[in-house]
């Protein structure tokens, strides 16, 4: 019984223990353009003279050129987010991850 208090305890001790915070940056930008290259590539350029490559293997590439286009023509801003914490949102960055529409 008392090995089963223990391990209780070290379960309930464990789950309340502080985790590492996933860091990350997100950024507000205007959509600018949204372009298309001959290997797939889709590129969505920012009113801030940013941007952002998407490849065509990219699991979520569809569902961020519908939130792009929607962008676009809505005039609505996107955040979007980068792996890295306190990233320069002014800078044309490579750890993009993902975005969304406000």
């Amino acid at each position: 019984m008392c090995k089963i208090v223990l391990s209780l305890f070290a379960v309930l001790f464990l789950s309340l223990a502080p985790a590492p915070a996933n860091a990350m940056t997100q950024c507000q930008v205007k959509m600018l353009r949204v372009w298309a290259d001959s290997n797939g590539v889709v590129w969505f350029d920012f009113a801030n003279n940013t941007g952002v490559g998407i490849g065509a293997n990219n699991s979520g590439r569809e569902a961020m050129m519908s939130l792009a286009v929607t962008a676009l023509v809505s005039g609505r801003d996107v955040i979007l987010r980068y792996q890295a914490d306190n990233a320069d949102c002014n800078v044309t960055r490579t750890d993009f991850l993902g975005m969304y529409l406000l």
